[in-house]
């Protein structure tokens, strides 16, 4: 919401379901957003509304397909999962609530003429036994009855294979990896599938609603743009160690020069980041110091920063060895 003098200092996120879309009734032919929505309602209950100008509102959407401005939530679309999900564990609570399966207990006397039915007293005192007994306790009479059940073994009704499944659908609807929610993963397999989760949907998906953002409350118009950062995410190291000993290798092979293996790592050519840095004791001694506060704080692995010294600076791998070596997380302080 804007402020006084212009000032808006709070983004306030609401559920979507709560929120109806005014659109303009003009779609494909408009190039702004402002062609399309023409306002939004945000509606506390049933009758208690408030409106929403288009200029107070942040507007991120999952297309869906089919609908172009109040697109369907990807939870409605997995109502059958999660019905199924809701399902079986009602299922499993009845039958261990009841301990068994449904049935019935009927007579089990016959004669030449057939089946004899039960007494009327036979019927009772079976009743009367049943609603006195626990739940672990099984029913004792004198009567000749037999069990007829009227549902299936649990193995038998796929409960656990349901919820698997429907687990797996709504895994696959927000684009994550299977590993990451099984079990029986392997930990390479979960760390794989956690690696290919942020790159592949969350990664991408923050670019997507950072760029959202930075065009609707206008930063573009004033040159800037937000940029997320995942590089302190430990998963995502080895990628940066790899690529550092790739980088190194086409160096030392003569395959590429110091410039070249440093875009491959994601630095700046090295007479752009003398340019940019502001050092104390020049650009090379601040920008290591960078590297060796993240080693101490567990940020990059020894591994990574030796190889990223290697690339940055041109040392020798013995000496990047031996500055990074004397890194503890006890060794640095503020003053360093």
């Amino acid at each position: 919401p804007e402020r006084s003098f212009g000032v808006r200092n709070m983004i306030v996120p609401l559920p979507t379901n709560k929120i109806k879309v005014k659109g303009t009734g003009k779609l494909l032919k408009q190039m702004d957003i402002e062609g399309l929505i023409e306002s939004f309602e945000f509606w506390y209950n049933n009758e208690e509304k408030e409106d929403i100008e288009l200029k107070d509102m942040i507007y991120l959407n999952t297309p869906d397909g089919v609908n172009l401005i109040n697109t369907a939530s990807r939870i409605d679309t997995l109502k059958y999962p999660l019905s199924n999900i809701k399902a079986s564990y009602k299922k499993r609570n009845v039958l261990l609530e009841n301990l068994s399966a449904l049935g019935i207990l009927s007579a089990g006397k016959s004669d030449m003429g057939g089946a004899l039915p039960m007494t009327p007293e036979e019927k009772e005192e079976i009743q009367r036994d049943w609603a006195k007994r626990s739940k672990d306790k099984i029913v004792l009479t004198e009567a000749d009855v037999k069990w007829t059940p009227m549902s299936y073994p649990t193995k038998d009704l796929l409960l656990f294979e349901e919820l698997t499944e429907s687990k797996l659908a709504i895994i696959e609807a927000y684009e994550l990896n299977p590993n990451i929610f099984v079990q029986s993963s392997k930990y390479e397999n979960v760390k794989q599938g956690l690696k290919m989760t942020y790159q592949d949907t969350i990664i991408p998906e923050t670019n997507e609603m950072y760029d959202t953002i930075t065009h609707q409350i206008g930063l573009d118009a004033e040159g800037l743009r937000l940029v997320p950062d995942f590089s302190h995410l430990p998963v995502l190291q080895t990628d940066k160690r790899e690529q550092s000993e790739i980088a190194i290798n086409l160096v030392d092979s003569g395959v590429a020069d110091t410039n070249e293996a440093r875009s491959i790592v994601g630095l700046p050519p090295k007479e752009d980041q003398e340019k940019t840095i502001q050092t104390l004791n020049g650009a090379q001694v601040t920008s290591m110091v960078t590297v060796i506060e993240r080693v101490a704080q567990g940020l990059i692995p020894k591994e990574s920063a030796i190889a990223i010294i290697r690339v940055s600076f041109g040392l020798s791998e013995d000496q990047a060895k031996e500055i990074v070596d004397g890194v503890t997380p006890n060794t640095m302080t503020e003053n360093d």
